[in-house]
């Protein structure tokens, strides 16, 4: 009977699933992709009402077979279950609450009557009755189940392969039991969802949505209780440990969401199964894997309830079976786990390595076999290893005269030891070592697979009886063994490194001779210059020699690092730069302010010795660059070798499984913002950008360093109502970062309509669209030009300051905005005009010797506007701490010298004078009197008040209609009347004077600018 239900099962179910995906796809109700799911393209959802088809008709044949029904109560909770997933599925948005509620009433009904509830007896290896929490633990069970099953469903094949091996399990478990009720449940379950795997396999053509979901973990949780009271308890622990895998890596996710601080139910990649699909592993491949390990454990469990059934549970004896089964289990989840992390590391790491040349890659082919027999070399060294450890133990503990009896034991004994040691081993990822870089970071993964490996081995000596005498091993042979095994398994690879740097390296060696090589000295003996010095050491083709370390820590003096000596100080450096011939020396300090960083240079200036630098320690650390990709310095060096702190699980909160907009996405800004929100992995990242030409540039740029990340770029204008409203409308962004902007000058003196157009209106429109469509925060990338304006640039900075200030106030939106100067290398920086000037040979232009800026690198910049925008609550305005202020002309004899020229004798310097708009100091509100500080040492919140509502709508009215009549001149007077502060020239020019005056706006607004004037706003500095 059970072989028919299965039959009848899979059938109906194969049938309704096809008949299923033609009606939904026409319907119209179709999955989309995101962070959750396994699929590329829009998916049918609602295939489990097919499993459930076959689960009805298995049972009514069954019933018509002349077997009983299952409990209606457990029927209609089922039903009642699915109900609300084919609601969700179909309508979707059903709140969390009312779920919950709905699935707490389905378990109440589906325990509704059963006997013996009170009394529900835990298995075996607990040895326990529940008492009168039996019902409630059970309520809570059954829920949990249900949304843990629900929770994993969309992985294509993964919820199907599990509710077969339940399901089977479950039915096997009817038997033993005679409980009919869990036969037909169980077996129509297998074969209805093996009937659906037919079309959820990978890629799936139809998914099991929610109706299916939820209905399969609510009657698999549920139907245990439908058993005898003496066994019920039994068949929850087949349930759990049949869906095992599903169960602990769903539980395990969203205990570490909420440790993290994360949204458990926001879609996300977190899952263990997920991760291992994102690291490229074949999608079959992996839920075969997992489903044939289900089966395993299922089948042990069975075996183990089968034993204790025979040994009669109500006895009160302990059955080792079921302290083997969660043994098992556990070790099984501990694999997996390790597993999947040291594969999603192993694969960043391999993302990040560069690709090989093509004549590279043919050399590289026909090793793959070797490499593969290599492998398969390291597991049979390990094993004999492990074997030969335990076999010395043994003969140490007896003095090498192993008495008769204990022969046999040990070779009982040493198959499960071993196979424990080395899937320990496996487990903590020894595997994915390089052996020729094994190091001290490798050998803690070691001592702990050593540890945890001995620990069941010391339990089983102390838990099991005397009648098992053969399974207990001595505790003087399980430390020896485990000392001598993974002694030895790391020996092997300590003498793998120790062969290949004295035999391996000396090719490499021959091919760069020593006579060759440049002598340097490394400046710092930090982490960074440790990181050098190996990197070179063990690097046989480098040009290099590194003749010693100097650092100003006394301390370090006359100490040997890597067999690098510290031969002095940052003073010494001229003596050891004459006595010692050096070439050049390279700054590995990574952690310098710029005053020591001067001084450096200076100082090597004055030797004179050549100086180069290494990467910044984030990129090396990022994997971006090597350390060893030494470079001359930079005049970004200079000024922006600071790193940033950041409050990384408050950015990972504010941007992880987030939609994240980027306006102005191809700009110098707005791509580095781009680059860095990528690094927090949002469900989508937004580019909006006019210019296609720099939109492809970024999105190519994205795709290839973020391959798994979902990008979208949108061409758009962010003054394009339509377009923009659309955009919103479609993605509905989280968070909005408003890069977008005009911010030349004097091109913005000469176009003064178009600055008050992009920087203000444009501004307001995006504030009203990302607070009309519900996004969480909006900010805006503002200026130091805003504070006192001279320009027409600054003056709309600020005006658009006070319209997110105000659209704070209107919607629930967290508006933000952050001001900080100029940024390095950005376009229309003075910098790569420098470096322009001088590649044509000069002069080098600077409006004036006295003219000074503030100064930051774009990654300082981008990386700080997150961490503002991650801490703002509504309404700030916040200021970037950006240093000591630069002057121009300083910047300019710096640049030129860098090159490897000198100032006013190889490159001429001149002065043009100021241009339009500009001015000679640049102000951040950094003075105490007019900023408050943040818990971020380098930002601060400018004590900058807003105007009043009615003040900027009207301002907002009446710049809309200088702009759409081209009335510049107006526009200029009318900003130095709303910006007490601004400082705008107005010129006089014939006919423009009283152009327009009397004029009205477009669209039928009205406004008076006399009224305006004479409502005095509050000016910045005074208290919020």
């Amino acid at each position: 009977m059970s072989v028919a239900l299965v039959i009848v099962s899979f059938i109906v179910a194969c049938v309704t699933t096809r008949v299923l995906i033609a009606l939904l796809r026409r319907a119209g109700k179709l999955d989309v992709p995101n962070a959750r799911s396994s699929h590329s393209e829009p998916t049918p959802r609602g295939g489990g009402l097919g499993i459930l088809a076959g689960l009805a008709a298995a049972c009514l044949a069954a019933h018509a077979g002349g077997m009983p029904l299952p409990a209606i109560t457990l029927l209609l909770g089922a039903m009642l279950v699915a109900l609300i997933g084919f609601v969700d599925d179909l309508r979707g948005g059903l709140p969390a609450g009312l779920r919950f509620l709905l699935q707490f009433a389905a378990a109440a009904l589906a325990l509704y009557g059963t006997s013996g509830m009170t009394q529900l007896p835990l298995p075996e290896p607990l040895n326990l009755s529940l008492g009168q929490l039996a019902i409630p633990a059970a309520l809570l069970w059954i829920v949990a189940v249900t949304n843990i099953y629900n929770f994993l469903d969309g992985i294509d094949g993964y919820a199907g392969v599990q509710g077969v091996v339940a399901g089977t399990g479950i039915g096997f478990f009817g038997l033993m039991v005679g409980s009919p009720e869990a036969q037909i449940v169980g077996f129509s379950i297998a074969g209805a969802c093996a009937g659906f795997l037919i079309y959820n396999w990978h890629p799936a053509k139809i998914f099991m949505g929610d109706v299916g979901s939820g209905a399969l973990g609510f009657l698999l949780a549920a139907l245990p209780f439908q058993l005898a009271p003496s066994v019920s308890g039994r068949g929850v622990f087949v349930v759990a440990l049949c869906l095992w895998f599903f169960l602990s890596d769903g539980t395990f996710t969203i205990l570490r969401r909420l440790v993290r601080g994360e949204r458990v139910w926001q879609a996300h990649r977190s899952h263990l199964y997920q991760r291992l699909t994102t690291t490229g592993l074949n999608h079959r491949r992996i839920v075969l894997l997992i489903g044939a390990a289900a089966v395993a454990l299922g089948a042990f469990t069975l075996i183990a309830s089968y034993v204790e059934l025979r040994a009669s549970a109500q006895s009160g004896t302990t059955s080792w079976a079921s302290w083997m089964t969660l043994g098992c289990a556990v070790a099984s989840f501990i694999v997996y786990w390790k597993w999947t992390t040291s594969r999603e590391k192993h694969f960043m790491e391999a993302k990040e390595t560069p690709t090989l040349t093509v004549d590279g890659y043919k050399r590289f082919m026909p090793r793959r076999w070797s490499r593969l027999h290599v492998k398969q070399l390291h597991l049979v060294l390990d094993l004999m290893v492990l074997i030969g450890a335990f076999a010395v133990a043994y003969l140490l503990r007896f003095d090498f005269d192993i008495p008769p009896e204990y022969v046999s034991r040990a070779l009982v004994q040493m198959p499960y030891v071993v196979l424990l040691q080395f899937a320990m081993i496996i487990a903590f990822g020894i595997y994915n070592f390089i052996w020729r870089y094994i190091g001290m970071a490798e050998i803690k993964a070691f001592i702990k697979a050593a540890l945890i490996s001995a620990l069941p081995i010391i339990t089983l000596r102390a838990g099991l009886p005397t009648e098992m005498q053969e399974w207990r091993v001595p505790l003087s042979v399980t430390i020896m063994s485990t000392i001598l095994g993974f002694g030895g398994v790391l020996g092997l690879r300590i003498m793998r490194r120790a062969a290949y740097e004295r035999y391996e390296k000396r090719p490499r060696q021959a091919r760069t001779p020593q006579n060759a090589k440049k002598p340097v000295l490394l400046i710092g003996a930090g982490r960074a210059g440790v990181m050098t010095a190996r990197e070179i050491g063990s690097r046989g083709d480098f040009d290099l020699e590194v003749k010693g370390f100097v650092d100003d820590d006394r301390e370090k003096h006359g100490s040997v690092i890597h067999g690098v000596k510290v031969l002095g100080g940052i003073n010494d450096l001229p003596r050891l730069v004459r006595e010692l011939s050096i070439d050049h020396v390279i700054i590995s300090i990574v952690r310098a302010s710029r005053s020591d960083f001067r001084r450096l240079l200076d100082l090597c200036e004055q030797i004179p010795v050549k100086v180069r630098i290494i990467p910044g320690l984030s990129d090396i650390l990022q994997g971006k660059v090597k350390v060893t990709r030494i470079r001359d310095v930079q005049i970004e060096d200079l000024l922006g070798r600071e790193p940033v702190r950041l409050e990384e699980e408050n950015i990972k909160i504010f941007l992880t499984d987030k939609a994240v907009m980027v306006t102005g996405a191809g700009g110098s800004i707005g791509s580095e913002l781009a680059q860095q929100v990528a690094r927090f992995k949002p469900s989508s990242l937004l580019l909006v950008e006019r210019a296609e030409g720099a939109l492809y540039n970024i999105d190519r740029e994205l795709r290839a360093a973020f391959p798994e990340l979902n990008i979208i770029t949108l061409v758009a204008d962010i003054c394009d109502e339509i377009r923009m409203r659309s955009i919103f409308n479609r993605h509905r962004p989280h968070v909005v970062f408003h890069a977008a902007a005009h911010k030349h000058v004097p091109m913005m003196e000469f176009n003064p309509c178009e600055a008050i157009k992009n920087n203000v209106l444009g501004t307001r429109l995006l504030g009203e669209l990302a607070g009309y469509f519900g996004s969480e925060a909006f900010v805006m990338i503002s200026t130091d030009k805003a504070v006192r304006p001279t320009s027409v640039m600054g003056a709309a900075k600020r005006v658009a300051e006070l319209a997110i200030q105000n659209l704070n106030h209107e919607y629930k939106t967290r508006y933000v905005a952050v001001r900080f100067g100029n940024v390095i290398g950005s376009a229309g920086s003075v910098i790569p005009l420098f470096r322009e000037q001088i590649s044509k040979g000069g002069p080098v232009t600077v409006t004036h010797p006295d003219m000074v800026r503030y100064f930051m690198t774009i990654p300082e910049a981008a990386q700080l506007v997150l961490q503002a925008g991650a801490m703002g609550k509504g309404g700030e305005i916040f200021v970037l701490d950006m240093g000591e202020p630069v002057k121009i002309f300083d910047l300019a004899k710096d640049t030129i010298t860098l090159t490897g020229l000198r100032p006013f004798e190889d490159v001429d310097i001149i002065f043009t004078g100021l241009r339009p708009g500009e001015k000679l100091f640049e102000e951040l509100e950094m003075t105490n009197e007019q900023a408050t500080k943040t818990r971020h040492p380098r930002i601060f919140i400018g004590r900058i008040a807003a105007y009043p509502e009615e003040l900027v709508q009207q301002a907002l009215q009446r710049l809309t209609f200088f702009t759409q009549n081209g009335q510049e001149q107006e526009l200029r007077v009318y900003l130095n009347e709303l910006l007490p502060e601004a400082r705008l020239t107005v010129r006089d020019e014939p006919g423009e004077s009283n152009r327009g005056t009397t004029g009205k706006p477009a669209g039928g607004l009205t406004g008076n600018l006399t009224n305006i004037r004479n409502h005095k706003p509050l000016r910045e500095g005074t208290a919020a």
